[in-house]
């Protein structure tokens, strides 16, 4: 609560947090009790693990009004002449256009 009246005082406009777990849907209570304290002073955008299953399960159970989701989709190996210039890591992670649609769609009416 002392970090979340911190960025209030110093103007942020959002904190995007898991709610001090792995994953968001882990943090929810934390979350919800963030999204109450923090009022219409700064939005708390729950992040981390966030799926097109669970997007809107956290979105209620939070009182949250937006959400960070990757979409990320299966991650792809780089081209091995950017490694050896270390212009990239061995892994690369690509956002997916059908989750994005997909998450786009199950929050429509939210």
């Amino acid at each position: 609560m002392t970090a979340l009246q911190q960025a209030i005082d110093l103007g942020f406009e959002r904190i995007l947090t898991s709610g001090q777990a792995l994953a968001a849907m882990d943090g929810v209570l934390v979350l919800e009790k963030l999204v109450r304290a923090a009022g219409d002073k700064i939005s708390i955008m729950p992040g981390s693990g966030v799926t097109v299953e669970n997007a809107l399960a956290i979105l209620q159970k939070t009182g949250a009004r937006e959400i960070h989701a990757s979409c990320r989709m299966a991650e792809a190996e780089t081209d091995a002449r950017c490694i050896a210039f270390n212009f990239s890591p061995p892994i690369r992670r690509e956002t997916s256009a059908a989750s994005i649609r997909a998450l786009k769609q199950k929050l429509a009416g939210f």
